[in-house]
């Protein structure tokens, strides 16, 4: 199985898990009102991420030899209302406040986008952004050590079976 394919495979199963196997905090995890406040500890991880993003340049301009993967996690506004659904994408490029990605899986809203196509996203649209190496250790991921810390020892396990990566 190609490695583009295994990735996809593994983000959907992430997505399935910290959202709907999480134990459930006070607010939607893949839709959040703009400009809301619902959970400090998720502003908080984006805060972090916005903090750090020139670590992940770094990493994605100048990848080790172990470096298995570089994205961001982007949020995309469910048309017609005032809320986001939030996706893993691969960077791709960036100019003057745009980020170009390359979508890993498709997304559940009514704007024709699917895995493999490219779009620009405004860099406020940037929640978080994941740098992982070969042996499953990884730079970034916020949103993601989040939704860890909020999983269940058993939905734990499970998403370490399954991703393989090493969670701090």
């Amino acid at each position: 199985m190609n490695k583009f394919i295994w990735l996809k495979i593994l983000l959907v199963l992430f997505l399935f898990l910290a959202g709907a196997c999480a134990p459930k905090p006070t607010f939607d995890a893949l839709s959040v009102a703009p400009g809301a406040d619902p959970d400090s500890d998720f502003m908080e991880a984006v805060a972090q991420a916005h903090e750090s993003i020139g670590d992940f340049y770094a990493a994605y301009f100048s990848p080790g030899p172990t470096q298995s993967f570089a994205g961001l996690r982007v949020r995309f506004q469910i048309p017609g209302s005032d809320y986001y659904e939030y996706h893993w994408t691969e960077f791709v490029d960036y100019y003057n406040g745009i980020f170009t990605v390359r979508l890993v899986d498709s997304v559940g809203l009514d704007i024709g986008q699917h895995a493999g196509h490219q779009v620009g996203v405004p860099d406020s649209d940037v929640v978080d952004w994941i740098v992982i190496q070969e042996d499953g250790t990884f730079a970034g991921g916020y949103t993601m050590r989040l939704a860890y810390k909020r999983m269940t020892v058993e939905e734990r396990r499970q998403f370490i079976a399954t991703t393989g990566y090493v969670m701090d």
